[in-house]
């Protein structure tokens, strides 16, 4: 099978609900969670940093491996802490303790303004019916994707522009312009602007050659 078990993904969220641990799932692009994630593809999750240790002891008493990270050569910086990176039997577990993005150039990981970290824990949504229990807000959940795109993939994949497209017309666009404006200063109009009428496949360019700050 090309695919993880349903079962050990439901078991993975089930021991952090258990024992309280303070976590956001940070992506689902796909819906692939939890009946089919591939097995090339990571669960990716944002933990709060003071559960950092008690999610260590947690995932070590139940069997997983903390392992090195793939990205673990790659400078952080302002002080930025490093992500964390889990396995059992070939599932793995990607955490971040702030959001963040690489930089355009030099590649190095950056993470976003304070005012965005300290809203992600204010305005988390609680979901039902899911193994988790939390995701993003909508908008920090846009700066989120929009910030992967640009600066981590150089891409708009199929996958993020259909999520975009869901949650965008979700989305309080006055705090999103607010949050996109910590980001990406004056290119947040038109980049809005561009989600708006769905133009993806110029964005990236346009960030790049962008002047008018």
């Amino acid at each position: 099978m090309n695919k993880f078990d349903k079962q050990e993904i439901i078991s993975f969220f089930g021991i952090l609900n258990k024992n309280n641990i303070n976590y956001i799932l940070l992506r689902n692009i796909g819906n692939e969670l939890p009946d089919n994630l591939s097995k090339t593809k990571d669960i990716d999750i944002i933990v709060k940093i003071q559960d950092k240790q008690k999610l260590e002891n947690v995932l070590l008493e139940n069997k997983w491996e903390k392992i090195k990270h793939p990205h673990r050569r790659v400078p952080y910086l302002y002080s930025m802490n490093a992500f964390d990176f889990y396995n059992l039997k070939g599932l793995h577990i990607d955490v971040a303790y702030e959001l963040a993005c690489r930089s355009i150039i030099t590649r190095q990981w950056i993470p976003l303004d304070q005012k965005i970290q300290d809203n992600v824990w204010r305005y988390k949504r609680e979901v039902h019916n899911s193994p988790w229990k939390y995701l993003l807000s909508y908008e920090i959940e846009m700066v989120h994707l929009l910030t992967r795109c640009i600066f981590d993939k150089k891409i708009f994949t199929k996958g993020y522009i259909s999520r975009i497209d869901e949650i965008y017309p979700l989305s309080n666009k006055d705090v999103l312009a607010e949050y996109l404006d910590l980001v990406f200063f004056k290119f947040r109009y038109t980049l809005l602007k561009k989600v708006k009428h769905k133009e993806y496949n110029t964005i990236i360019n346009e960030y790049l050659t962008f002047k008018d700050y």
